[in-house]
């Protein structure tokens, strides 16, 4: 499915007014967006000059850094988005950056799937809620307690599986 651009602009512009609010140009100097197409929201006539909103947030799209995060850099072909957008830039003044958090929490519920695939619309919207609201209290605990939280991963999920069928095979006998 193509996305949207000027549905991802007002998501954009709303994200930044809701962050950033009470905060001034210096503070969106200091700020990173990172978004796998963010090169092409870039490049709308939109974004060009300074937005249509009460200062500073007029300013707020020229002003912030703009970055891809390192898995979809990869797919971007244009020399210009891997000068311009390129994910090291936030490495620099921020080293412990997490900029695949997202594709994180898109792998972590992948695992449910399955599950919301049974759901009515609104109990898959709660059921979503709940469950990303869980998991960002999970992370932010983490966090704060100087530990890693647990991701998806493909060899853990496997290690998983062979244990599984190991168990079963065992009990079975």
């Amino acid at each position: 499915m193509l996305e949207d651009l000027s549905q991802d602009c007002k998501i954009v512009i709303k994200f930044l007014q809701l962050h950033l609010a009470g905060k001034t140009v210096e503070d969106f100097r200091n700020f990173f967006l990172s978004y796998d197409n963010i090169c092409h929201l870039d490049e709308l006539k939109l974004f060009s000059h300074n937005l249509d909103l009460p200062a500073p947030y007029d300013k707020v799209w020229l002003e912030i850094n703009k970055v891809i995060d390192p898995l979809h850099i990869k797919n971007h072909t244009r020399p210009k988005c891997k000068e311009l957008y390129n994910p090291e830039k936030v490495k620099k003044q921020v080293p412990e950056a997490n900029l695949m958090c997202a594709e994180q929490t898109f792998a972590w519920l992948g695992r449910y799937k399955r599950i919301f695939n049974s759901m009515t619309k609104t109990h898959f919207h709660f059921m979503v809620h709940c469950l990303i609201k869980g998991r960002n209290s999970y992370t932010t605990y983490c966090y704060k307690n100087k530990k890693k939280p647990l991701l998806p991963s493909a060899k853990i999920a496997k290690t998983l599986t062979v244990l599984d069928v190991l168990f079963k095979y065992i009990l079975h006998k």
